[in-house]
């Protein structure tokens, strides 16, 4: 959770985004917190993404994740529809 509640002020921080609370869509009736851009199309779970990470034993995209953000290199997505970000993005293979 520390891994990502930091990551989540980060966006914060440098994007304005929000923290929010959204059903999760991978289980139905429940909740999940969320980071939400201004317009809502774009979220990211950054606990399930963390949690996920080291279940599934795969590296974080999160750097890339951020870069991207940051060079403004996501293609724009409708308004509301809360696209996990997360899914989207693919994962950076390690060298090795």
């Amino acid at each position: 959770m520390p891994v990502g509640s930091l990551w989540g002020l980060a966006i914060r921080r440098r994007f304005d985004w929000q923290w929010v609370s959204l059903v999760n869509p991978e289980v139905a009736d429940s909740k999940a917190i969320a980071m939400v851009n201004q317009d809502r199309s774009l979220a990211i779970y950054p606990w399930h993404y963390a949690f996920d990470c080291l279940e599934y034993q795969t590296p974080p995209a999160v750097l890339l994740t951020f870069n991207m953000l940051d060079s403004d290199k996501i293609p724009p997505q409708p308004p509301g529809g809360y696209i996990n970000l997360m899914e989207r993005v693919g994962y950076i293979v390690p060298p090795g």
